[in-house]
């Protein structure tokens, strides 16, 4: 049995309202060996993802951050000016616990430059918490765009389409495949082996040729052996795919491969 204790401050009288909720019906479930587990599952998920409460959980306490001014100086991160506090501002923010509304302050500076401290230190992206990112992120991996919202919804988080394509497209600018990759090191009488393809995909661009390569290592084979029918090694495969000329793909691909030692290549 897991015990939690939840600290909160004694004004907070709803978020108490909430977590007595919480503890009667978990509390009836676990008193009730018999309930069915497909009952008991409707029951918590009706509590905690379809319910409107949940985000008045995160509103009550992200609420009183927000709206507090900062004691510290605030410096623009443009121009590194003294900013000034204008005005509260409101933002519907999607959280996985639902949306809230936050109310949080935004400076500017002299030089027209506006600022939200807040946003920054909660690292958001727009009206999207970085978690809900990466679950777009992670079911998209999964589905296509269309799925992935009817997938999302299942999980609590309302969103169109062409939100999951925008977030899935902004994390991966910076995304380096050969970054993601562990060194593997090349055994006596062994290479890589290198199988490239392409085919044209639509882009905001129209349609370009994807260029989609493969590299693995095979089994050492005997020395000076000609005849020898490579096998793969499957823990070893690795994929690329750009949309980049040849000669970029080319360089991304000879990347992908990082052994210690020399690399010999059969294509």
């Amino acid at each position: 049995m897991l015990n939690i204790i939840i600290c909160i401050p004694s004004e907070c009288l709803e978020i108490k309202e909430i977590l007595k909720e919480i503890a009667e019906v978990t509390g009836k479930l676990s008193s009730s060996p018999c309930v069915p587990l497909e009952e008991a599952e409707a029951c918590v998920r009706d509590l905690i993802l379809r319910s409107a409460k949940c985000s008045q959980v995160s509103r009550s306490f992200v609420s009183a951050d927000a709206s507090q001014q900062s004691e510290e100086p605030v410096e623009c991160p443009e121009c590194e000016q003294v900013c000034r506090p204008i005005q509260k501002h409101g933002v519907n923010i999607t959280t996985l616990c639902g949306k809230i509304h936050v109310n949080r302050w935004v400076y500017k500076c002299s030089s027209g430059h506006y600022h939200r401290p807040w946003d920054v230190r909660q690292k958001l992206k727009g009206k999207w918490t970085r978690r809900v990112v990466e679950r777009m992120c992670n079911v998209a991996v999964h589905f296509d765009y269309r799925a992935a919202v009817q997938e999302l919804s299942f999980q609590g988080i309302e969103v169109c389409h062409t939100t999951v394509r925008e977030k899935v497209l902004e994390c991966s600018e910076d995304l380096n495949v050969c970054e993601q990759v562990e060194c593997q090191t090349l055994e006596d009488n062994q290479c890589w082996y290198v199988s490239c393809d392409g085919c044209d995909t639509n882009s905001q661009e129209g349609w370009k040729e994807t260029k989609v390569g493969c590299i693995y290592r095979d089994y050492p084979q005997p020395p000076n052996s000609s005849d020898a029918t490579p096998s793969a090694r499957t823990p070893s495969i690795r994929y690329v795919a750009e949309r980049e000329n040849a000669a970029h793909f080319g360089k991304a691909l000879y990347k992908l491969a990082t052994p210690t030692k020399s690399l010999p290549i059969q294509a």
